[in-house]
């Protein structure tokens, strides 16, 4: 009978320490501190808040840093929590559907809902189209996505949405991705509440990382511990520290820019071609534009680098580099007969249109709208035929 009890209790105890990480683990994300599994990152709504938040806390106070940044801003959002034009967008329904797909220069967290260059685009392609043509608009602009990530968004929200018309800009966070494997301002270092569920079915508690991070986290002092549990202490700003960090262990230097882009880029990029023609959706492409090295002025350089945020200006070989991705835009749009809207060559590069390296002020979404706006006006206006939908 002893022996029986003490079995049971060994067996009590082995349960208890299998179970306990596990136990563990869903309080620390229940509680706001672990990172996000990466591929949770196109399903959970709640990841680009923080990089908001952040950006938001850390520019506006202070005029002197980004003037070009307006006080304050609209920021609305549909049900699945991607960008919108606000209330006025109910007025709108029925319109051709017309989404946007790309990543933190088109979602533009930072610009009222008015102001972004897809809200931009679409006012301005109502106006040139006439006779009363309305625009349904989508923003699918999700900050840090990469090729990879907008397939999902196009499987998971693009298609239920049935547009009619698709825009499509990508390439610059391939390149991050491409540059150090590990780089990614979301999946390295943001964290959100997600679903219980999405918790069971991506766990990885067996790999130290998460302890390692709840460690530094700690020695840090980024916790805050209550009755509850540890939950992160967001400091203000903290996202253009860590992006400072991150960049600069980039290796920007020696790049290899024959072996650039990875094949990778341009099958993703078919990819989204051929599913949204497949679809029956019209494809305008974007190539995408920047401050970087060779193409900035002086005066635009003294003007970043006088900035208290500041980012790195400093590799022409990037020039270089996201020249060949937009190559591989301009050479698919060619293949399959599409409308490209190259900004690239055609955005002057102004420092009054950026705010950083690659996000647009105001004007500089405005002048990104007017480009785009006579071809969308075009795929909207009843008198237009869709000739490139076919494959």
């Amino acid at each position: 009978m002893g022996r029986v009890s003490e079995w049971r209790e060994q067996a009590y105890f082995v349960v208890i320490l299998l179970t306990l990480p596990i136990a563990v683990e869903a309080m620390l994300r229940l509680q706001n501190v672990l990172p996000i599994p990466r591929r949770h990152v196109t399903l959970n709504r709640y990841v680009p808040r923080r990089h908001r938040e952040n950006l938001r806390l850390q520019l506006f106070p202070n005029p002197e840093i980004l003037p070009e940044l307006p006080p304050s801003s609209r920021f609305s959002t549909d049900a699945h929590g991607f960008r919108t034009r606000g209330t006025a967008g109910v007025e709108r329904e029925g319109g051709t559907r017309v989404v946007f797909l790309g990543d933190s220069t088109m979602e533009s967290s930072l610009l009222d809902d008015l102001a972004t260059w897809p809200a931009a685009a679409s006012e301005l392609a109502e106006q040139i189209a006439g006779r009363g043509v309305r625009l349904e608009d989508l923003n699918l602009g999700l900050a840090g996505a990469d090729s990879r990530d907008q397939i999902a968004l196009f499987s998971q929200y693009l298609v239920p949405s049935k547009p009619e018309v698709l825009v499509l800009s990508v390439g610059i966070n391939d390149l991050w991705l491409q540059l150090d494997r590990s780089y990614n301002s979301y999946r390295q270092e943001d964290r959100s509440y997600i679903k219980l569920s999405d918790w069971a079915t991506g766990s990885k508690i067996f790999e130290p990382f998460y302890f390692l991070r709840l460690w530094r986290l700690q020695k840090d002092g980024d916790i805050q511990w209550s009755w509850f549990g540890p939950k992160v202490r967001y400091r203000v700003g903290d996202f253009i520290k860590e992006n400072r960090a991150i960049r600069a262990k980039l290796p920007y230097k020696g790049i290899d820019t024959v072996s650039l882009p990875f094949p990778e880029f341009e099958q993703n990029l078919r990819s989204l071609i051929g599913m949204a023609l497949a679809n029956h959706v019209s494809v305008i492409l974007v190539t995408q534009s920047w401050l970087y090295g060779e193409n900035v002025s002086p005066e635009a350089k003294k003007k970043f680098w006088n900035h208290q945020v500041k980012f790195k200006y400093r590799e022409e070989a990037l020039d270089r580099v996201l020249r060949k991705y937009n190559d591989v835009t301009r050479k698919l749009a060619s293949e399959f007969h599409l409308n490209v809207v190259d900004l690239e060559r055609n955005l002057p590069k102004d420092p009054d249109y950026f705010y950083d390296e690659m996000h647009f002020t105001p004007l500089g979404a405005r002048k990104v709208g007017e480009q785009l706006a006579p071809i969308l006006a075009k795929e909207i206006s009843p008198r237009y035929h869709h000739d490139s939908r076919k494959l």
